[in-house]
């Protein structure tokens, strides 16, 4: 099959007139569009799959409400339907078995396409900046998602782990992820100011996902200029 587009977007530009041969699997071929050649597609923008590494649900479906290989199967079909090839499903902050259950349904998936491993976002944030996190289940790091996190790593599925600076003390939060290769991002406002360099070697420790996550966005204006653990990550 031959598929066209007004523009494709190639090695960081936007070209016009391009094509692609496929067997409907795969791509074969990219090339230019011949003159007068006829596609038996033919698309606005042709561009490769987008990646999402935070996807609480599609579909109707929420990774919450159904921590199950059907869940994430559905979750997945729908993104891939408007263009995202590969997501990270995120669990927000719940109870400890319905994180055990995501596991679960993500190890038993391991290996499919599109599934890129698990976001685990909460319970292990600020209260003080929980949106519309369940403050009943927010708590310290603890044994239980430790145990978690090793079991996911043991199967070497990727982890994204939301962990705000104060629910551990973060000397001790990298001396127990290390062993795993979780990302701790320092994500959840306010972080204790004091501690800032203690918490830049906690997100530092992984090989896998390192990064500062979107929830700074929610922090506000003037307190965002404060000297503190965002800061340390951009140094």
């Amino acid at each position: 099959m031959l598929i066209s587009a007004e523009l494709t977007y190639l090695e960081g530009a936007l070209l016009p007139n391009f094509a692609i041969e496929t067997d409907g699997r795969t791509v074969t071929a990219l090339r230019p569009l011949k003159a007068g050649e006829k596609a038996e597609r033919h698309l606005k923008v042709l561009a490769p799959g987008l990646t999402d590494l935070q996807v609480n649900g599609g579909g109707g479906v929420l990774l919450n409400t159904s921590p199950t290989p059907e869940g994430l199967r559905a979750i997945r079909a729908a993104h891939l339907s408007v263009g995202t090839a590969a997501i990270l499903p995120t669990l927000i902050t719940d109870a400890a078995e319905v994180m055990e259950q995501a596991a679960d349904a993500v190890i038993s998936t391991k290996g499919e396409a599109g599934l890129l491993g698990i976001h685990i976002e909460g319970p292990h944030i600020a209260p003080a900046r929980k949106g519309t996190h369940d403050p009943a289940h927010i708590r310290p790091l603890d044994a239980r998602t430790l145990a978690v996190l090793r079991r996911l790593r043991d199967a070497d599925i990727p982890v994204l782990l939301t962990l705000a600076p104060r629910s551990t003390t973060p000397p001790r939060c990298a001396k127990r992820l290390r062993w795993g290769s979780c990302c701790p991002p320092v994500t959840a406002w306010p972080p204790p100011p004091r501690r800032a360099r203690g918490s830049r070697t906690a997100s530092a420790c992984s090989p896998i996902f390192t990064m500062p996550c979107r929830k700074w966005n929610r922090v506000p204006p003037a307190l965002s200029r404060r000297r503190s653990c965002r800061i340390a990550l951009s140094a």
